[in-house]
């Protein structure tokens, strides 16, 4: 198989998985339309360092964990999203939209939409795809 061939396949491949990301993100909006309030029951803080050409790095990572109760059924669930910096603190009132038939599905307003991850898939696919004609490998 030909190097062009492969490098648009990549490219496909890395579109695709934007825009399954992007249809299960609009899909839980979809199906999560029960709205309650709830909690932020903490916020997990950790600290990695890299140290390499470029120096030392440190990179801070936030990650939310929301309490709400649905029929008398309290949830705890830790957010699947991570930010550099806090966007919740703990103790803050939240709005969580969950899904009638299964509450363990859920999203939160505040977190925002968090659309950047799919679309740099799906730009980083399209320049693949776009490039492939011109590759070639030197002899």
């Amino acid at each position: 198989m030909g190097i062009k061939i492969v490098f648009f396949l990549v490219g496909l491949l890395i579109a695709g998985i934007g825009v399954f990301i992007w249809m299960n993100k609009n899909k839980m909006k979809k199906e999560c339309t029960a709205q309650v309030s709830g909690v932020v029951s903490n916020v997990d803080h950790t600290t990695s360092i890299k140290t390499g050409k470029k120096g030392t790095q440190v990179r801070n990572k936030y990650r939310a964990t929301f309490k709400y109760s649905v029929n008398g059924v309290e949830y705890v669930k830790q957010s699947n999203n991570t930010t550099g910096r806090p966007k919740l603190y703990e103790g803050q009132s939240v709005t969580v939209y969950h899904d009638p038939a299964k509450p363990e599905r859920y999203y939160v307003l505040e977190e925002g939409t968090q659309v950047m991850g799919p679309v740099l898939f799906v730009a980083f696919g399209v320049v693949f795809m776009l490039a492939a004609p011109f590759v070639t490998i030197a002899k």
